[in-house]
């Protein structure tokens, strides 16, 4: 996991060549060595339609494409963080709501029925 928690409100990542890393945008707090920030049109992984799934269920939070080699400081509005090591797990998350996310996981958008989201759809992670 590239993640580890400096304090209670900031995390660094570990960013090695050939990996992705996405984050919300705006929550890059400081960086060192050759890291590079990209805006991610189409809202993290999934294409074109996975795009569209996530703006109908109000889940469109924009994203970073971190890449490169470095370390890269996180946090966000002074908000508690917590690290959450996923081993063949998934995880329901407000979208808002997820700091930064290795680019291996798999991203989507889940039928909830009546449990929340807009129209019981709520976006998932998954190792």
């Amino acid at each position: 996991m590239p993640f580890r928690e400096i304090n209670s409100k900031m995390i660094e990542a570990t960013v090695a060549p050939g990996q992705k890393l996405f984050s919300q945008r705006g929550a890059m707090l400081a960086y060192r060595g050759e890291v590079s920030f990209t805006p991610n049109i189409q809202g993290g992984q999934g294409g074109f339609a996975s795009m569209i799934g996530r703006r109908v269920t109000g889940e469109a939070t924009p994203l970073m494409t971190v890449e490169g080699s470095g370390t890269v400081m996180f946090g966000h509005g002074g908000h508690h963080i917590q690290v959450i090591n996923l081993a063949g797990d998934t995880l329901y998350v407000e979208a808002d709501r997820l700091l930064a996310f290795d680019g291996t996981l798999q991203q989507g958008t889940m039928f909830m029925g009546s449990q929340g989201g807009v129209m019981g759809m709520v976006p998932c992670w998954r190792v």
